[in-house]
């Protein structure tokens, strides 16, 4: 938690850029967590979309898996 919270802390806005067509870029991942499962699929794209640099929209993704099984602690990792 706390190197995420490195990562967060050391953004600049360059690496906040935004790119039409991340989603298809972006990498699999599969990061079990005991979230509802509707909320682990989103939950693996915002794994995916900070490993990827895309801190902002990482931070979107887990506010929306917050919303969508507010029980699942990996969500408030942001």
């Amino acid at each position: 938690m706390l190197l995420f919270i490195l990562i967060f802390a050391a953004r600049t806005t360059a690496q906040e850029h935004q790119h039409d067509d991340h989603h298809e870029q972006l990498g699999e991942v599969s990061f079990a967590v005991s979230c509802a499962p509707d909320a682990q699929k989103e939950f693996n794209r915002g794994v995916a979309l900070l490993h990827d640099f895309w801190y902002a929209e990482s931070e979107k993704t887990f506010s929306n898996v917050a919303a969508m099984d507010p029980q699942c602690a990996m969500a408030y990792w942001e």
